[in-house]
């Protein structure tokens, strides 16, 4: 950017280089937004960039926030924690709620980046890119094996959204000013979840999606879906649940669900349907209503009745999902067994022809795509192991609602002179706003000592000539 001729033929300093104003990165990116609408690639290699800090890094993914290329080449990015800001899943939320990161991201290049090389182990480089960008297909021109995000996590000790190198003090005031957002299915809501690992939070999402819009419009075409060792069955619960009951769903009048008597359970009940281990005595039916070949399944799904997942409402479902080491066999001798991701979903939908509503749980196994295989080439992020459906009658999702949690305490100020990552910390933002160290310090402690935050605050700040002039160095 230093070297570009408009910026050159009006004196003006990239940012980045030293004494560039503070606003001229915030500028650049609004009229990016206004010439470029529609971008999706973004190169800032060659910059000589030691931070990432002089970007303002929210405001460029705010303004330009469909990126799904993007280049950092040759700059001299060091620390993971320094991706933080572009990411959807790592780092902190921003304080007006609005989404963070790039969430479309598919290929990130830091060739020439001391980061490539950090981190000890091999794969740990791709390991945390994975887990900061869910949706990463590229790295460094190179693909992505697609088991990374199953292991992400597992084979390093756990540092929080920051990575190792703070201090146990700056972890604990990062950690009190930091809110867990709720993981919810499909779309962002208030219902709760649950994720671990994080990172692996997009990448279930997009495979539950897929799922759910072709099991409602063209179910054999989830016969690749499935590994060739799987398993599916189905339970029929016909029980009328008690909050349904209670809240007198489909009664007569109820015009909230008008259909609801027209649902029939005879259509699961059948010699090859239901699994309810509970009654069923047979071994033969034990046998016949578990289905182990993607074949099997897609003959089993494919009976039952046409269903319509309401995918463009958050609130009718909330999903949670973790990883399981080890359960699978090694693909090697010595190697240790392969990780999966256990999802579970919980959620409603409207069958066909009655148009009445039941909500159903769903339990998957998921394991990671084998290169080459149908899966891989119909687009599947990951195979199916094991499928569960518990089918229900209608109740609402007010159990997963979560409790109005009670306001954080403001973390305490840290004394003046602050451990060697908080002086870090200070200096760098000083040399980016001019701030003296007092005021600098004070920008820092009062947000939580994220440096992109205390940026934005103070950029906001200065935009509204709320600064005084005491606390600028003087030129």
């Amino acid at each position: 950017m230093a070297a570009d001729p408009i910026l050159k033929q009006h004196k003006l300093l990239a940012p980045g280089q030293p004494g560039a104003p503070t606003n001229m990165a915030p500028a650049m990116w609004k009229l990016s937004k206004e010439l470029f609408p529609n971008i999706v690639s973004l190169s800032l290699a060659n910059n000589d960039l030691t931070s990432l800090l002089p970007l303002s890094p929210w405001l460029l993914t705010s303004n330009l926030p469909n990126i799904e290329n993007v280049s950092f080449a040759g700059n001299g990015i060091k620390a993971f924690r320094d991706m933080d800001p572009f990411s959807p899943l790592v780092g902190k939320e921003r304080k007006d709620k609005q989404p963070k990161g790039w969430r479309n991201l598919k290929e990130l290049v830091l060739t020439g980046n001391p980061v490539v090389a950090s981190g000890g182990q091999p794969d740990t480089y791709a390991k945390e890119m994975a887990r900061r960008f869910a949706t990463l297909r590229t790295l460094d021109q190179q693909p992505i094996d697609p088991s990374i995000a199953f292991a992400v996590n597992q084979e390093r000790p756990t540092f929080g959204a920051e990575g190792p190198g703070l201090s146990s003090k700056v972890k604990s005031e990062k950690a009190k000013a930091t809110k867990r957002e709720p993981v919810v299915f499909p779309v962002d809501s208030t219902a709760g979840g649950f994720c671990d690992p994080d990172g692996a939070r997009g990448f279930v999402g997009e495979f539950l999606a897929k799922f759910f819009k072709a099991f409602d419009d063209d179910r054999p075409s989830l016969l690749s879906a499935y590994a060739p060792l799987c398993t599916f069955s189905f339970y029929a619960d016909t029980a009328n649940p008690v909050r349904a009951r209670a809240k007198k769903v489909g009664a007569k009048g109820d015009r909230r669900f008008p259909s609801q008597h027209k649902l029939d359970w005879s259509t699961y009940l059948t010699p090859e349907g239901s699994r309810n281990l509970a009654r069923v005595r047979s071994p033969e039916k034990l046998v016949a209503t578990l289905k182990t070949t993607p074949s099997a399944v897609i003959t089993s799904i494919v009976t039952l009745p046409k269903t319509q997942h309401p995918l463009e409402k958050g609130d009718k479902f909330v999903w949670d999902s973790w990883t399981m080491p080890g359960l699978l066999a090694p693909t090697q001798p010595g190697a240790p067994g392969e990780v999966v991701i256990f999802a579970s979903v919980h959620g409603e939908f409207t069958e066909f022809p009655s148009k009445g509503v039941r909500s159903f749980d769903r339990n998957f196994i998921l394991a990671p795509t084998p290169a080459g295989s149908p899966a891989a080439a119909a687009g599947w992020s990951c195979i199916i192991v094991s499928d569960v459906l518990t089918l229900r009658g209608y109740s609402d999702l007010a159990f997963s609602k979560p409790r109005v949690p009670r306001p954080p305490k403001q973390p305490s100020a840290p004394a003046a002179t602050g451990t060697d990552e908080q002086q870090s910390l200070v200096l760098q933002l000083q040399a980016v706003t001019r701030l003296t160290y007092t005021f600098a310090h004070m920008c820092l402690a009062q947000n939580g000592w994220d440096p992109h935050q205390a940026l934005a605050q103070f950029q906001a700040l200065h935009a509204q000539g709320s600064i005084p002039a005491e606390a600028f160095v003087p030129a």
